[in-house]
């Protein structure tokens, strides 16, 4: 829908006050709720980048599925990867890389599954996971090692996710909402509103050809005179019967001999 510059100024303003609502619960209220701070409580990052794979999964309910699966599926990836590295401590370092190989394949090979193909949310999901694995809890205590911190961190980003996901479902909402109220004027007048007007393509009127000039004489043979200026007031065609001007003798030279 096009829109002038004056129709298109709440849309960003709303969608900023969205993003405050976001701000203000992430820093004041989540805090003050100790079950719900455990889980989400720094998980804000998440929730943001979350809110964006929205958009890029095409801002419909099932492109935010396959969002939230994307993030589970990066989570169980960077677990993996992780894993792996544990085996050899010493050498991590040379494990982690061949983790990462192995682990990439089947997540690309995932674009080739409608539910699970939005490959881009598997790499977020994945980056946030590591970042957020070490990252201290709310309390100020490092999370517990190993696969209690691995549940841990994996609650934390999905649950941030959804948070996202809903938000972008809230936002897209409030927009279509809200373009709905406006009114639809026709493409031209909004063209010319906003000052970009086009001047519409004026098809070339056809030159119409001159009438042929009528002829109201006869071509035959009592009237010759008659009939040849008739032939010339027609660009040499005779109009009328002509079969009567035919002469005995011209009759006689088209008849083959018998």
């Amino acid at each position: 829908m096009k829109m002038t510059l004056k129709q298109f100024m709440p849309i960003p303003i709303m969608i900023a006050a969205i993003a405050t609502v976001l701000v203000v619960a992430y820093n004041y209220i989540i805090p003050e709720i100790p079950s719900l701070a455990k889980i989400v409580g720094p998980g804000m990052p998440v929730t943001f980048q979350a809110w964006a794979m929205y958009f890029m999964a095409g801002c419909t309910i099932l492109g935010g599925l396959k969002v939230l699966v994307g993030y589970a599926g990066g989570i169980a990836a960077s677990i993996f990867i992780l894993e792996v590295m544990n085996f050899s401590p010493a050498n991590f370092k040379w494990m982690m890389a061949l983790a990462v190989f192995v682990i990439v394949i089947p997540v690309i090979m995932a674009e080739r599954v409608k539910l699970i193909n939005h490959v881009p949310a598997w790499f977020v999901g994945s980056g946030m996971f590591f970042v957020l694995r070490n990252f201290p809890a709310p309390t100020g205590q490092a999370m517990d090692p190993r696969w209690a911190a691995h549940c841990d961190t994996a609650m934390l980003v999905l649950t941030a996710c959804l948070i996202g996901q809903i938000f972008g479902i809230i936002t897209v909402w409030c927009r279509m909402a809200y373009e709905g109220m406006l009114p639809k004027p026709a493409e031209e007048a909004v063209a010319v509103e906003s000052g970009v007007a086009e001047t519409p393509a004026v098809a070339p009127t056809p030159i119409a050809e001159p009438a042929a000039e009528e002829c109201d004489c006869d071509c035959d043979c009592e009237v010759p005179a008659e009939a040849s200026a008739c032939s010339e007031a027609n660009d040499g065609e005779c109009c009328g019967d002509t079969s009567a001007c035919e002469t005995p003798a011209e009759d006689a030279e088209e008849k083959p001999a018998e």
